[in-house]
């Protein structure tokens, strides 16, 4: 395989030597800024390897001069971390949807790296114009999911940094 010049990854190994995890970083601005892509486990690797992969990830960072590692956009945010009565209406009405779309995992995820967080938005020239976004959306969120996630020493394509 032939590494990637967009991306790095961070691999978890067990004692035989075969990958149990990984954590897939895209390079933007320049080099200047990893940000995490994916980082799926086997279901039978340890709690907390991707975490540490995270935590190795923004090591590697330091010593190549990246300014920033930026984890997954956690939507919602706000909703979860409000102590009103609506917000912890609307977050457990999210959390019946999270089977599907897993936002309150990811967020939970993330803000374990007490990360300084950013607000995100959606830019669009009418209301109308959102149709398509919301349809790609869905089908990206509630679309057939692999039973299995893929083969882990096939994702090495990025550089390993193991």
């Amino acid at each position: 395989l032939v590494p990637r010049p967009d991306c790095v990854v961070a691999v978890a190994r067990d004692e035989l030597g075969m990958a149990v995890a990984f954590a897939r970083f895209a390079i933007c601005a320049g080099g200047r800024i990893l940000t995490l892509d994916v980082a799926p486990r086997r279901r039978d690797a340890p709690n907390g390897v991707v975490e540490r992969l995270v935590v190795e990830m923004v090591e590697h960072g330091r010593a190549t001069g990246v300014a920033e590692v930026s984890l997954n956009f956690a939507g919602l945010r706000r909703v979860f971390e409000s102590p009103s009565p609506l917000a912890r209406v609307a977050t457990v009405a999210v959390r019946v949807f999270d089977p599907w779309i897993e936002l309150w995992p990811l967020y939970r995820f993330c803000a374990k790296f007490r990360p300084r967080w950013r607000p995100r938005m959606l830019l669009a020239r009418s209301w109308p114009a959102l149709a398509p976004v919301a349809v790609a959306a869905l089908a990206a969120e509630f679309g057939r999911r692999p039973a299995e996630p893929p083969d882990l020493p096939e994702a090495q394509v990025c550089g390993d940094v193991s």
